[in-house]
């Protein structure tokens, strides 16, 4: 397997390749952060084994999770390639999951809605990552003027034709949010693919009343075709539904209510949900939740009625390294269920995870014994014991390790005797220089060009000269540049700022603005102008023949008793001088901009006013004298 993760047009795209197989896997580029944290993807992916594929485009808010079924939570990240992520919860790690083609996702029991978790992210080169997840359900309110989207256009492989999902959110003021949905899906009616065009509309209202939060939302959706199935004689036009969503909190309570009207096209024609959850104390969840559903044509061709009722108790509490987390659930229809894990994190580099699990009102038992190690990159394993009812005990071990960063060994063993060993190469590569040492995958080459700054306005300028044998410095990495002024700089990670600290080895020479700051953004080649400044030197003729009939020996102790002061345009002085024999002074280590010179007798022999704040600009092409 071959995975590929790098800068293309600006984003970042990963990809990996079944060698065995010969089939590409899943090919993204994502954009991060392209809109007010919103993320651009673009993906090509394998559909089935026999080579077909499907594309993919979406833009989307990152929220670090997504929610599958009913209220189930999945926490799904993009992280670099070749990365290992810890789940934690309560600061203790519960999870551990290596990254798929740059794609941590986390399905695990502990995950619940209102909690916070982290991920703990070890990057190949040595980084750890902190990224806080919160689950809670907030149903896209925005502040005011802030938009959120949810565009998603997918390829459907089956019907050779486009499924577009798209859901806007817009804050018409801090309170109200106005949601408006469109969905055009192929659908299979009487043996031929057809489109059905599905719209909604909703609104969000938040606000407290007697410092209790409290939301409301309506909303409604319908379609807009007319097709008549021939099986059972539906006719699109009644496919409908108007729903509505109403919570509260009281201190250590939450109420929710939900209901769902549906047109004829469904057999549900009401469907209510009533939803409480009390907290007496942290972590400590008793919930109940009753649904009950009106149904259409039951046996005797009128409606009924059906209920289930879901009991559960959760309980969570973290000591020092150790988490406790039990849970008992009763459902009408699964029955009960019960569970007590335990989490340990004491051991420096490895966790123990005991789980318990009792299901079909504890019938059915199982249990799960693990150890993995936790932030070690060199030695990563994982043991796992587990026995249930029915399949009896069951054992696996996996081992790997990373040796240097480059030699990659996995095994795998069970109680059966199936065993599999993976021995691979794990090293970063930069095709335009094999041999620079790259320690992360999510990084860009810097190419860095000095230059002589003539008009002064620290950016560089067709026609400026390039300068060579300037010292350029990133981290530990430090290139001189060449004869063309250019220096090559590889594996600087993206979105983390640097300071370059040019050093230049030529005399008359400054540095300019050497504050430059440069930024990996997934672009094929950062360029980074460093502007180099020669020092000028400013030559000055004090004229006093015009004003004064004196010797030669009287001028020169004229000469000898005059002051040249240069200043900045704020007063600062610069440097002095005395002018020689001649009334011929020079002042060095000048750079091309505004002076002000002043000349100022100091001697008692003659009356001389001298010259007063003279303004003098200096560049790389004009020779200027004060006379």
């Amino acid at each position: 397997n071959l995975e590929y993760q790098g800068a293309f047009l600006y984003g970042e795209i990963t990809a990996n390749y079944d060698v065995r197989n010969h089939l590409f896997e899943d090919i993204k580029l994502r954009y991060d952060d392209i809109y007010k944290g919103h993320t651009l993807e673009l993906g090509n992916y394998k559909y089935m084994d026999d080579g077909a594929r499907e594309w993919d485009i979406s833009f989307k808010k990152d929220k670090g999770y997504i929610i599958t079924g009913s209220k189930n939570y999945v926490i799904k990240e993009n992280v670099p390639l070749g990365s290992r992520v810890e789940l934690l919860y309560l600061g203790i790690i519960i999870d551990i999951q290596n990254a798929t083609n740059g794609v941590v996702e986390f399905k695990n029991d502990e995950i619940k809605e209102d909690r916070n978790y982290q991920l703990k992210i070890y990057t190949p080169d040595g980084k750890i990552l902190i990224k806080d997840i919160s689950t809670t359900s907030n149903y896209n309110q925005q502040n005011k003027g802030e938009v959120e989207y949810d565009i998603n256009i997918r390829e459907d492989h089956e019907s050779k034709r486009n499924k577009i999902d798209s859901k806007v959110y817009y804050g018409l003021t801090d309170h109200l949010t106005l949601g408006m949905g469109y969905l055009r899906e192929p659908e299979l009616i009487n043996d031929e693919y057809e489109y059905l065009d599905k719209g909604r509309l909703e609104a969000v209202y938040s606000n407290y009343i007697y410092s209790l939060p409290y939301t409301f939302r309506v909303g409604g959706d319908k379609v807009f075709n007319e097709f008549e199935y021939k099986v059972n004689e539906k006719n699109t036009k009644d496919d409908y539904s108007y729903d509505f969503l109403g919570q509260i909190d009281i201190k250590k309570v939450r109420l929710r209510l939900e209901h769902e009207s549906k047109g004829e096209f469904y057999e549900d024609k009401y469907k209510t949900k009533f939803y409480v959850r009390y907290t007496p104390i942290k972590a400590l969840d008793l919930e109940y939740e009753r649904e009950e559903a009106t149904k259409r044509d039951g046996i005797y061709g009128i409606d009924y009625k059906e209920k289930i009722n879901k009991y559960s108790i959760e309980y969570s509490k973290a000591y020092k390294d150790l988490l406790l987390t039990g849970e008992y659930e009763y459902h009408t229809e699964d029955k009960g269920k019960y569970s007590f894990n335990t989490y340990y994190t004491g051991l420096r580099t490895a966790t123990l995870k005991l789980e318990n699990t009792w299901k079909n009102d504890g019938k059915d038992y199982e249990v799960a014994f693990s150890i993995f190690s936790n932030g070690n990159r060199l030695f990563d394993y994982n043991l796992e014991a587990r026995y249930t009812e029915q399949e009896k005990d069951k054992f696996t071990f996996r081992f790997s390790t990373n040796y240097n960063n480059w030699f990659d060994y996995e095994m795998f063993v069970d109680k059966k005797g199936n065993q599999e060993h993976k021995f691979g190469i794990d090293h970063i590569t930069d095709l335009r220089n094999p041999t620079a040492k790259i320690k992360n995958m999510d990084s860009s080459p810097l190419k860095v060009i000095t230059f002589v700054d003539k008009n002064d306005n620290d950016i560089y300028d067709e026609g400026e000269e390039l300068i060579k044998n300037v010292e350029v410095q990133i981290g530990e990495q430090k290139i001189n540049t060449n004869e063309n002024g250019e220096a090559m700089f590889y594996g600087v990670p993206n979105y983390v700022t640097y300071d370059l600290e040019p050093k230049i080895k030529k005399p008359n020479f400054l540095l300019g603005n050497n504050k430059v700051q440069v930024q990996g953004k997934n672009t094929a080649t950062i360029v980074a102008h460093i502007p180099v400044k020669p020092m000028l030197t400013l030559t000055g003729f004090i004229n006093v023949e015009d004003i004064l009939e004196l010797n030669s020996i009287d001028k020169m102790r004229l000469y000898e008793e005059l002051l040249v002061t240069v200043k900045d345009t704020n007063g600062k002085v610069i440097d002095r001088a005395i002018p020689d024999e001649q009334g011929i002074f020079e002042i060095s280590g000048l750079l091309p901009k505004k002076y002000l010179i002043e000349v100022v007798y100091m001697g008692i022999d003659h009356q001389i006013d001298g010259i007063n704040d003279e303004i003098v600009k200096l560049t790389y092409v004009d020779v200027r004298h004060v006379s």
